[in-house]
């Protein structure tokens, strides 16, 4: 008698015809031979039971062997972007900084870890975060400016608790990169990064900044600390006079 040959397989007894070796299902195979249909077993890359039909391992798995096992989940932190793939190998690592869950299916899967944010160029990578902004979760957006009166003189934050407050008596714009960014508020003059100093009765400050506060003119007083405006320069009695600046 001679076998019936690789992929095919006949139960019937007495078989005087090759035409009676039926051949496996698509994507299936079996040993020469073989006297039931359950020999047909799934190729590497496909699923299913022994002797019925294969479904190919969609993209984000494999499946490495000839059986009925089901296709395995490309590990977390790679991505596989083909059907029917046959080695973990295919399993392609993500970019430098960047995460994925299992069974990944596109590179688009891989999210820029805390402190990382996608650069928006042809090449997929990620880049630290630039002084001044923070992520804090492996999430697919950009970083997050630090808020306003705030300062962020550190690359890559992972955390809206690196915002480094701005020293007493000054403010700075969401954002802001370095202690320099942060001003003197109204009333107060120097620069904030040394000490904001009030200005002294006699004198005022209207807008935010390092400049020096103002006199009161001539023939006004004020006795208001950190004055914010001329307004608080009150006007002589009649018949007196003052000098600039007098409080």
């Amino acid at each position: 008698c001679i076998y019936c040959e690789n992929n095919t397989y006949s139960a019937a007894s007495g078989a005087k015809l090759a035409s009676e070796c039926q051949g496996c299902l698509a994507h299936s195979s079996s040993p020469a031979g073989s006297a039931v249909q359950t020999a047909c077993r799934c190729e590497a890359g496909w699923s299913g039971p022994n002797g019925g039909a294969c479904s190919v391992c969609g993209s984000g798995t494999f499946k490495n062997s000839i059986g009925d096992a089901v296709c395995t989940n490309c590990t977390i932190n790679t991505y596989q972007d083909e059907d029917g793939a046959k080695l973990a190998s295919q399993c392609r690592v993500c970019p430098k900084d960047s995460s994925s869950p299992a069974a990944s299916r596109t590179i688009d899967a891989c999210i820029c870890d805390e402190g990382q944010y996608k650069n928006d160029s042809v090449d997929w990578t990620c880049n630290v975060c630039t002084f001044g902004k923070y992520k804090d979760e492996t999430i697919d957006s950009n970083c997050i400016n630090c808020p306003v009166n705030t300062y962020m003189d550190e690359l890559g934050s992972e955390s809206s608790g690196d915002c480094k407050p701005c020293p007493s008596n000054s403010s700075s714009v969401a954002g802001s990169r370095t202690s320099n960014h942060c001003l003197c508020d109204k009333g107060y003059s120097g620069y904030a990064h040394e000490v904001c100093v009030a200005c002294m009765p006699g004198k005022f400050k209207e807008v935010p900044g390092h400049t020096s506060c103002k006199k009161c003119s001539a023939n006004t007083y004020s006795t208001t600390n950190a004055a914010i405006s001329a307004v608080t320069c009150l006007a002589c009695p009649k018949f007196s006079s003052a000098l600039e600046g007098s409080t």
